[in-house]
């Protein structure tokens, strides 16, 4: 009773024994995996009914995950207070559990109850836990239920002025307040992040930490003028003693600026590292500046885009691929005979790497010229986002920005720093043999784009071995296995699941692995020490620099390291050689283990098809190419006189093929990708027709790869016009987001705005269920549009300028309008009968198109 007592009387425990009791139960596991596979099937009333069926039963001890998927489910079956009341009702078994706090804030971002939304993030953030390292801000995004950012504006701006009222504690409110502000600023929402910076200031102008956060998100916002106009009109909006006081702190760190100005010029070596405590006037006054972080930099590129017209947008070859082409031709020249292969396979193989970077670097370089052009002698910050930054990641996703342009800046002369902004800057140990403190150490180590695999499960070898399939990027690999009767499947970086930026559901894998080349260990590491030289203490009667002090808790310290001199090429050699090395030793053993005859490898070209063909052709093994998606991606750079043979899903991309490699063996095979269906998506009387306009790619991290200018405009203009059959209720328009790396629901909002209440669908064009619909993309092609045709499901191109279209499809197969010719065309189809004809004569097609 002793024990049971104390099990009970603490939550968190009391937590912990029931998931222990469920796991020790007969039946658990086989009902969870029950409750998974329906979840993952989207049968959502099984779902609700084995978890309602359970609870009422009192038969199981359920567990936080089994409370979040029911109210998932009945969100999808459009039960909202039903999904509420679940998680509710989790809560009160689970009342510390982080992951439920989080899925009822998230409900309430959907449900669009504001005030509830205010005090389920308010609850979320006693709960979440303060130890872990994360910035100071909310969910972007919704994990467990469909919203997007545009979410925390509306938030925002139902945010009440003050506690009262409220629901919320005083002080939790305004530290709310300051969470919100930072995921506004994290989405791009500067408009709303000011107004919530501004009410903090105006709920609690007496407490320094937050009007300090709220000013230096202001100063880092604003663009009314100089950084003297934007710290009166502050302190004119604001006049709080605190808010005085820090602004004066502020004008106090233009010190700071003078003692760094005067350090010039830069040696060619160094690396210069301003750490400069988060909240502080020093931290103000470089707010208060130009201060060249992240955002700062895409809203520069896009400019410098606009203005001088960059040519990738607008050229009739793919600009972007063929300089990545050039560079890694340039980069494997002597490479080769390392590896003891081709040099030609060396650029190959880090092909797909270069296009990443040059994403990244290209626009970089052209900002730099244009600062050097207008520079007016005055220290220029580039904001260094983490200390250990990861490179050769995705462009997506990577964070390696600020360090080419840093170093675009240092190789021009000019005097640039990197600025930090941790919560407390204390100055280093003094090691042996060093005459300055210890200051921070940066490092870069390899993300490998597109190589480290998810982890997989290895199954046993298979008895027939002489075929080896390397999997990255292959669109349909269970079709490839099928086709050559088995074979070893490697577990090779980025794979394509079933269905394609589909966000509705957690796929799996439909296919084993049997091995990998991949190395076991890390990839290189480069690491920069640092050496702190200067420190700067606020003194309460100015910014006072001083000597830095070991152990000493200063406002900002300087400290210098020493900048890698090697080329750009020499230090991608470092990230990338060893590992290339490495994946070519493990193929030639294990190819040579398994006798393999033929290798398998995906149209586009990532590191191991390029190395492991590579292997293979010097032990006379056959080639075969697989495609991508519906059109041929790389077909410029592959080994031509290596390949026996070649599959595409297009007759259009038959031929793209043959005229590229006349002498190789081209396999016009469509059901690799789409196959008609038999069962067709059936017209609803009553329904409206369902628009569903497909994201593209516009713009590779902070290079845009259409005219922005002509695209953007034209989705304005169409959702414009789509208003009075969406008023009318003849047409409802939905947005399929294009995962992160492309247009999704965010950038639309930003463009478009809430015009024609579009809605986001996140299901495959193969998944969704909507009534009547047609499917649609613009300025370029989708192969989302064939997938839908396949099913019965009708297609348009929205277009009004010349694009570079990759969708390999025949000219006139799928109809081209003019934003006003769609909205004619559209309207006269949302009756059955133009519908279905519309739909027959695109299935026509499609089987014309698709035929062998």
């Amino acid at each position: 009773m002793g024990v049971r007592s104390a099990v009970l009387g603490d939550a968190r425990r009391r937590s912990l024994s029931r998931r222990i009791v469920f796991a020790m139960q007969p039946g658990a596991r086989k009902w969870y995996e029950q409750l998974d596979e329906a979840f993952q099937g989207g049968r959502w009333q099984d779902v609700v009914d084995l978890v309602e069926a359970t609870i009422l039963r009192r038969r199981l001890y359920l567990t936080p995950i089994a409370y979040t998927k029911l109210a998932q489910s009945y969100t999808h079956l459009g039960l909202l207070s039903q999904a509420r009341a679940s998680l509710e009702r989790g809560a009160r078994t689970f009342p510390r559990n982080v992951p439920l706090s989080r899925a009822q804030g998230e409900l309430e971002m959907v449900v669009g109850d504001w005030p509830r939304a205010v005090r389920a993030w308010s609850a979320f953030d006693k709960k979440d836990d303060p130890g872990q390292s994360r910035i100071d801000s909310f969910p972007k995004r919704g994990s467990d239920f469909t919203w997007f950012d545009q979410s925390w504006t509306e938030l925002a701006n139902h945010w009440p002025q003050s506690p009262k009222g409220s629901g919320i504690e005083p002080e939790s409110h305004a530290r709310v307040m300051v969470r919100v502000t930072e995921t506004l600023r994290a989405v791009g929402a500067d408009d709303a992040a000011m107004l919530m910076a501004e009410r903090v200031l105006t709920s609690r102008p007496r407490n320094p930490d937050l009007v300090a956060h709220a000013c230096g998100t202001i100063l880092r916002l604003a663009k009314v003028g100089p950084p003297s106009a934007v710290i009166a009109d502050l302190v004119d909006k604001f006049p709080s003693p605190e808010v005085c006081a820090y602004a004066q702190r502020v004008n106090d760190g233009e010190q700071l600026l003078t003692d760094l100005t005067a350090r010039f010029p830069l040696a060619e070596y160094e690396m210069r590292i301003l750490s400069i405590r988060r909240g502080s006037g020093l931290a103000g006054a470089i707010y208060a500046g130009q201060l060249w972080n992240e955002s700062a930099i895409h809203d520069e590129a896009l400019r410098l885009s606009r203005r001088d017209h960059w040519p990738e947008g607008s050229a009739s070859k793919d600009l972007v691929s063929w300089s990545a082409w050039h560079q890694s031709r340039r980069f494997s020249r002597g490479r080769g005979r390392l590896l003891g292969i081709d040099d030609d396979d060396v650029a190959r193989a880090v092909f797909h790497n270069v296009k990443h970077e040059l994403a990244i670097k290209i626009p970089i370089d052209r900002i730099a010229d244009e600062i050097a052009r207008t520079h007016n002698g005055l220290p220029i910050m580039v904001e260094l986002p983490s200390l250990s930054v990861k490179y050769l990641a995705p462009y997506p996703s990577s964070r390696f920005g600020p360090h080419y342009l840093y170093d675009a800046l240092r190789r021009k002369g000019l005097p640039v720093y990197f600025v930090r902004f941790p919560n407390e800057v204390v100055v280093g140990k003094t090691e042996s043999g060093s005459v300055r403190p210890k200051g921070p150490t940066v490092s870069a180590g390899s993300m490998g784009s597109g190589l480290k695999p998810a982890n997989r499960t290895w199954s046993s070898l298979p008895e027939k071995t002489s075929d080896l399939v390397v999997t990255s990027g292959i669109r349909s690999v269970v079709g490839l296995t099928e086709r050559i009767d088995g074979g070893v499947v490697l577990n090779s970086g980025a794979p394509l699941k079933a269905y394609a930026y589909d966000r509705s559901f957690r796929q799996g894998w439909q296919y084993e692995v049997h091995s990998s080349v991949h190395p076991r260990g890390g990839f290189t590491k480069l690491v920069i020490p640092t050496e702190t030289s200067d420190a700067w203490i606020d003194s309460g009667a100015g910014i006072v620099r001083q000597k830095p002090i070991p152990g000493e808790m200063v406002d900002a310290a300087l400290s210098v390291g020493r900048w890698p001199l090697e080329s750009w090429h020499d230090l991608l050699a470092q990230a990338v050689m060893p590992y290339f090395t490495e994946v070519v030793d493990r193929a030639r053993v294990q190819m040579e283990r398994w006798g393999t005859t033929d290798v398998h490898i995906g149209d586009y070209l990532y590191v191991e098809p390029a190395l492991v063909s590579a292997v293979a052709v010097q032990r006379g093994a056959k080639i075969h190419v697989w495609p991508h998606s519906s059109n041929p991606v790389h077909v410029p750079w592959h080994a031509k006189h290596r390949i026996s043979t070649v599959r595409a899903v297009t007759r259009a991309g038959v031929r793209q093929w043959e005229s590229q490699m006349p002498n190789v063996r081209v396999i016009h095979d469509p059901s690799l990708l789409v196959t008609p269906n038999e069962v067709q998506v059936p017209w609803i009387a009553d329904a409206p027709v369902s628009l569903v306009l497909v994201g593209g790619r516009p713009i590779m991290r902070n290079l845009p790869i259409l005219d922005l200018e002509t695209h953007e405009q034209l989705y304005r203009d169409f959702f414009a016009s789509l208003e009075p059959l969406v008023s009318a209720g003849r047409l409802q328009v939905y947005f399929k987001p294009r995962g992160m790396s492309g247009e999704n629901e965010a950038w639309l909002e930003s463009v478009v705005g809430r015009t024609a209440d579009w809605k986001p669908v996140l299901e495959h064009p193969m998944r969704m269920n909507l009534p009547n619909p047609v499917l649609g993309s613009v300025s370029v092609g989708s192969t989302a549009l064939i997938e839908g045709v396949s099913r019965g499901i009708p297609g348009l191109i929205i277009r009004e300028s010349q694009v570079r279209d990759y969708l390999a499809l025949e000219a006139g197969s799928l109809p081209v309008f003019t934003s006003l010719e769609a909205v004619d065309w559209l309207e006269s189809h949302v009756s059955q009968g133009a519908w279905e004809a519309w739909r027959e004569q695109q299935v026509s097609w499609l089987e014309t198109e698709l035929a062998p």
